[in-house]
This record gives C-alpha cells, structure tokens and sequence, in this order.
C-alpha cells in the first residue's frame, strides 16, 4: 500500500525575486504622481521617505510570504511522514496480529484454562482439609478410647491371673 502524495509545496522565494520586487518598488515610486510638484530637494526627502517605508513593508511582507511558505512545506513534510507512519503501522499490524497476537492470544486463553482449573481444585483442597482435620479429630478421641479400653481390658483380664 503507497501512502498519499501530498501537495506540492509552492517554491520559496529567493534573494533575487525580493530584490526584483524592492526595485519595482522603487522605480514605482520615483515616477508616482506624489512627487510631482515641489523642489528637487523635497520630492528627494519625498523619495527617501516614501521608499524606505513602502521597502520596509514590501520586505516584511516578502518575509511574512517565504515564513508562511516555510511552514507549509513543513506542514507537508510531516503530513508525509504521518502517512508513512500510517501505513507502516497498518502493514506491520497485519504481520504482528499473524504471528505474535495469535500465539499470544492462544497462550493466555490456555493460561485463564488452567486458572480456573486451579480454582476448583483450590476449594476442593480447602474442603479436604477441614474433613482431614475432623478425621484426625476423631482419630485422637477413637486413640484415647482404645488406650483406656486397653487399660481396663488389662486390669480385668490379665492382672488377676498375675501371681504376685
């Protein structure tokens, strides 16, 4: 899958082409209808003034155009490389969800399995345990009863045949 072209990006202005358009500028200004009238000195100061405020501008806006050109060829630049990621992201999710995920995916529904197996074994052990416990109860009461049953037994049956 080919990621999107993106736009083109429109060319950056150069040093000649700000240079061309301050010349204009100044050439436009020199045979402006402002200046007409006056002393030579005046349209001169007139020229000086008007010149460098309008060069001034001109400039600022030639750099507010090669800024805002400069952020769009970034903005470009990264919404190629969002779409690399994209489709990089897309190709290689199809390769992992194949391989890894699916064994993954097998391993821990095996492993929740034998959790629960482990869970109904647990409590199966935990009720052993109280019946042992009531088993070797009974046993220790079933042993003292057979230890005074064999004490009595002796004394009636054994020890009066024993001559002393």
């Amino acid at each position: 899958m080919n990621p999107p072209k993106s736009p083109a990006a429109e060319p950056f202005l150069t040093r000649e082409t700000i240079a061309s358009s301050i010349s204009n500028t100044s050439g436009s200004l020199a045979d402006s209808d402002l200046l007409a009238g006056g002393s030579r000195e005046t349209q001169n100061e007139h020229l000086v003034l008007l010149s460098s405020s309008t060069l001034a501008g001109d400039a600022l806006g030639l750099a507010a155009k090669l800024v805002a050109q400069e952020m769009l060829a970034a903005t470009a630049d990264f919404k190629v490389l969002e779409d690399l990621n994209n489709a990089a992201r897309e190709r290689y999710a199809e390769v992992v969800d194949d391989t890894l995920l699916g064994v993954c995916a097998a391993d821990i529904a095996e492993l929740n399995g034998m959790n629960e197996d482990l869970g109904t074994c647990s409590t199966q052990v935990l009720l052993l345990e109280r019946q042992i416990s009531g088993i070797e109860q009974v046993v220790a009461e079933l042993d003292d009863y057979t230890k005074r049953l064999e004490d009595s037994v002796r004394r009636r049956i054994v020890y009066p045949y024993v001559t002393k």
